[in-house]
């Protein structure tokens, strides 16, 4: 059974275009107002690093499905991939994360973690074949909910800077 893929290439398509506007936005925040913090920084690179590493991993398996239509090695190579690349950035990340200190880590960043890990977890237990196989669905949930982190990190980013000064607002903007 040959898949069709549409969904990786939409996806594919819409982290270059959120990359590129998050890019932007960020760049612009800085030119236009102060340098960046130690922690807006962090944000910045993992949204923009995070995004561009998924490109990359989106692109694996639209090409292996070109190259072998239909074959089930697509989804087994790729589920490897999201279950190591994943984790060799988050080796990074927190190591990067550590050199900021006096900065406690928000429950944005923790909640984008412990969701990778699921996702991760999760992907480990298709590639034994217990409960299901990977498949283009199984890939296609980590790569949404990749896209949703990422999403997640960018508004937490937004919130460090975009203050509203009327007081009688019923949130007080992110810190």
């Amino acid at each position: 059974m040959i898949e069709n893929i549409d969904f990786i290439t939409l996806l594919l398509q819409t982290y270059i275009a959120f990359v590129a506007f998050a890019t932007i936005v960020a760049t612009l925040r800085q030119s236009f107002g102060t340098p960046l913090t130690s922690m807006q920084y962090l944000l910045f690179r993992f949204f923009v690093e995070t995004g561009l590493l998924h490109v990359i991993m989106l692109l694996i398996p639209a090409m292996l499905h070109n190259l072998y239509p239909g074959d089930p090695m697509v989804w087994r190579t790729t589920s490897y991939l999201i279950i190591l690349i994943p984790f060799c950035y988050m080796l990074h990340y927190l190591n990067r994360r550590r050199k900021i200190r006096d900065m406690p880590t928000p429950v944005t960043t923790k909640f984008v973690i412990s969701g990778y890990i699921v996702m991760m977890i999760m992907t480990a237990i298709g590639l034994t074949g217990w409960f299901w196989e990977p498949s283009l669905f199984t890939v296609s949930i980590y790569f949404m909910w990749s896209m949703v982190a990422v999403v997640i990190i960018f508004l937490y980013f937004l919130g460090t800077f975009i203050y509203v000064e009327d007081e009688a607002m019923p949130f007080k903007p992110a810190e």
